[in-house]
């Protein structure tokens, strides 16, 4: 934890690679441009991106090994991703009674958020994410292949949407890893579309759930969302089915 950085703005170097390891200056970088947007607007897409951010971040640490700043990494996420799923809940044109029980959450929000923009803790995660080390090559490969057997773990526990959830997590994980390897494949791309609409509705059943005072029209919301939720699961099962076989060939 960064508790106690100092108070300054950081100014953020970024190192140079030594041969053969795998810098995180491309999306330190892309995390600092978006921490700049959000502190001048807050728009949906800002949020998002800086999410995407912190989420490829982390899996540069997990391909090194490296324990130290995952937790403030985390904190950052979770920051954004609760505005992130409020941006998409209210994208989704909600029922007059949940949308402005909506903006009141994503104002709260919001107000997090801008409190941690200007926090000594974010201003230290920034630094030492500039002064950290290249990841080496052969250790980012050896955590890889730990992300390749835990992805495979979670694909055995899919019988309900929590389960298909937890898998898009590990399949997100692994996606990065092999992208910060500099292996791309864009075979998950069509996986992780159909597992975030289940992690998407399922996000949408929580929120209906919790209105205050549901009306006709957030019940009738709730049983679509369900309908959805059993219909992108069944999806999503089908498509890692297409998808696993490439997945044992990196064990």
């Amino acid at each position: 934890m960064l508790e106690n950085a100092p108070q300054t703005t950081p100014v953020v170097v970024l190192e140079e690679e030594p041969s053969g390891g795998i810098p995180n200056a491309p999306w330190l970088e892309h995390l600092v441009a978006q921490l700049a947007q959000v502190r001048s607007g807050m728009n949906a897409d800002s949020v998002h991106q800086l999410r995407v951010a912190v989420a490829r971040l982390r899996v540069w640490l997990a391909l090194g090994g490296r324990r130290a700043l995952r937790d403030d990494l985390k904190w950052l996420r979770d920051r954004a991703a609760a505005l992130r799923d409020l941006d998409v809940q209210l994208a989704s044109n909600p029922p007059p009674a949940w949308a402005s029980e909506l903006l009141k959450r994503r104002e709260r929000a919001r107000k997090r958020m801008l409190a941690s923009l200007e926090s000594p803790r974010l201003r230290g995660l920034l630094i030492a994410l500039a002064s950290s080390p290249p990841v080496p090559q052969v250790r980012a490969r050896i955590e890889a292949r730990r992300i390749v057997h835990k992805v495979l773990r979670r694909a055995r526990r899919t019988e309900d949407p929590h389960g298909i959830h937890r898998l898009r997590c590990a399949v997100r994980r692994l996606r990065f890893a092999l992208e910060w390897l500099g292996t791309p494949m864009a075979a998950f791309e069509r996986l992780q579309d159909v597992l975030g609409a289940v992690s998407d509705a399922l996000a949408a059943e929580r929120a209906l759930q919790q209105t205050r005072r549901p009306d006709r029209a957030v019940r009738q919301r709730l049983r679509k969302v369900r309908r959805d939720l059993t219909r992108h699961s069944r999806a999503a099962r089908e498509v890692w089915k297409q998808v696993e076989p490439l997945v044992l060939e990196m064990r």
